[in-house]
């Protein structure tokens, strides 16, 4: 026999945000800063018409350094502009985290 037992709650929030719209961090590593600078005008005319509230990180892994383009840079990480930064600088080095 299976007793189920209810009881009155509430749930009380002051808003509620779908798991599209919470923002992303998108990663793209590079080797070395000579590297992230010859593929700078690359990774900008890929993201440019991308608009959305996702941030884009660059990590370095030479010298371990992390840097975060302004918010004018955020990108909106869906399917088409992943893909494109895939294309571009390799399924490995780039991630997407929450």
């Amino acid at each position: 026999m299976k007793v189920v037992v209810e009881r009155d709650g509430k749930l009380i929030c002051e808003s509620i945000t779908a798991f599209d719209e919470i923002p992303r961090k998108v990663w793209l590593k590079f080797p070395d800063k000579n590297a992230y600078i010859e593929k700078e005008p690359a990774l900008f005319d890929a993201i440019y018409n991308s608009e959305g509230v996702d941030s884009v990180n660059i990590y370095i892994e030479e010298t371990r350094q992390r840097k975060t383009l302004p918010p004018n840079r955020n990108i909106k990480a869906d399917g088409a502009v992943l893909d494109k930064l895939r294309a571009l600088f390799g399924e490995e080095n780039v991630k997407v985290v929450c």
